[in-house]
């Protein structure tokens, strides 16, 4: 659905900046749509959009307090404030929380977001326990225990030596990182963010069967320069579909000779939320080994620092 939405808005909607008004594009956007997909999808003929009161988009979304949110139902802009509840390490947005007798969950102060994933885990896990009666912070402690077994040695932990290995296969490479399940997916995205932002190094992200479509090809040419500056790792979940784990082995078999390929494959794998979070582990010790290996401080982010500035300026 969401694929057939992005090609509806490319192929019949002209560019924001050729219509007069926001409302004017609003409505534009609401007949098309309902002219060219199919409604039985939207319940009772409603698109709904969200955005800050005025309708622009803007930088001063993260400004904005949460009760300038609201749903506007196409092309009517009929406003329905939604209720809400905050997590933040402090400041402002707990303030204002406080002021509006709203819940939040404080988690500690002083962590890049990167750092804090298992705090924001645990806090939304709260969230949808309360509203969903679920168990997933049960299932987080349980995984959690379990992650503390995994390094309980430290550097001499197993899981911490993989990540050695791999990180001796990377080293000044740039990665890709190939995935062919929802879990995996969210994994690669994590493996990809940490390199970028701990080690400053490149690495990007291919999905299963779509880079049979197109990328493959891309190993055909400059075969020494990819041997030489490329690395490919293969992140494996025993769910993916039957048909996924033949490409993954197609794959080795049509480029194995082209690219050098890491797979991880892990053995232990009884359960989704335990092998998502241990396969986020070990590409987050990945990361900051990689970070060591090259000298790299893991906490500098101040090329992002210097753009947020030209940006502001």
């Amino acid at each position: 659905m969401i694929n057939l939405f992005i090609y509806y808005l490319k192929k019949f909607l002209p560019r924001k900046d050729r219509i007069s008004s926001n409302f004017q594009y609003r409505h534009y956007l609401f007949n098309e749509l309902i002219e060219n997909i199919d409604t039985s999808n939207f319940e009772n003929f409603r698109i709904l959009e969200i955005g800050p009161r005025d309708g622009e988009d803007s930088q001063r979304l993260a400004s904005l307090n949460p009760k300038d949110f609201f749903i506007i139902d196409l092309p009517n802009r009929t406003k329905n404030n939604l209720d809400w509840i905050v997590i933040s390490s402090g400041g402002k947005l707990i303030d204002i929380a406080q002021d509006e007798g709203k819940e939040y969950i404080k988690i500690p102060s002083g962590l890049q977001p990167r750092a804090a994933f298992g705090y924001l885990t645990l806090a939304i896990s709260r969230i949808l326990d309360i509203v969903e009666g679920s168990d997933y912070v049960s299932q987080l402690n349980e995984a959690s225990s379990y992650l503390e077994k995994l390094t309980e040695k430290a550097e001499d932990s197993d899981i911490n030596k993989l990540s050695l290995d791999i990180c001796e296969s990377i080293n000044k490479k740039t990665v890709i990182i190939y995935s062919g399940t929802n879990m995996s997916k969210v994994v690669s995205s994590r493996w990809k963010t940490q390199i970028n932002e701990n080690a400053k190094s490149k690495a990007f992200v291919g999905y299963l069967p779509e880079v049979h479509h197109n990328e493959i090809l891309s190993w055909d040419a400059d075969i020494d320069g990819s041997k030489n500056n490329y690395i490919v790792i293969l992140i494996r979940d025993k769910n993916e579909h039957v048909q996924i784990s033949k490409r993954f082995e197609f794959t080795k078999e049509l480029i194995g000779e082209k690219v050098n390929i890491v797979e991880v494959n892990l053995n232990n794998q009884e359960s989704t939320l335990k092998t998502l979070l241990e396969l986020v582990l070990l590409g987050d010790l990945v990361s900051l080994n990689l970070a060591n290996r090259l000298n790299i401080d893991p906490k500098n982010i101040d090329t992002i620092e210097n753009l947020k500035k030209l940006l502001g300026g």
